[in-house]
């Protein structure tokens, strides 16, 4: 039979008043340099989820640059859209589809200046 072996890995104890270290009371299952850790301490598998964690957080810092980069252009966009729309309108086309993108456009515009 295998010899149980305690996780190696120390913290600081959450709940004492004291600022001591305790180690962890959980089984070792993996063996590492000669150390023994359980699997929320085995230093592969924390490597694993800081990799995990720092691609989500990677990926969020992209996307949140990129609705900031979306924010500050909104108002250009907008006011090229008006412009577009307005020489659309004064081409006098008699498109039905013509018509129908100058309505939908004009729409958009008004939804982006809270007026819908």
């Amino acid at each position: 039979m295998r010899e149980k072996h305690q996780c190696c890995a120390h913290f600081v104890n959450p709940n004492g008043w004291s600022r001591s270290l305790v180690r962890c009371s959980k089984t070792g299952k993996f063996e590492r340099d000669g150390f023994f850790y359980c699997g929320i301490h085995d230093p592969v598998a924390v490597k694993e989820r800081d990799a995990k964690l720092d691609a989500e957080r990677k990926q969020k810092f992209k996307d949140f640059v990129r609705s900031e980069q979306l924010k500050r252009a909104a108002p250009d966009l907008l006011d090229a859209l008006r412009k577009a729309l307005d020489v659309i309108s004064a081409m006098g086309l008699p498109d039905e589809v013509t018509d129908n993108v100058v309505a939908e456009g004009r729409a958009a515009v008004a939804k982006a200046e809270g007026r819908t």
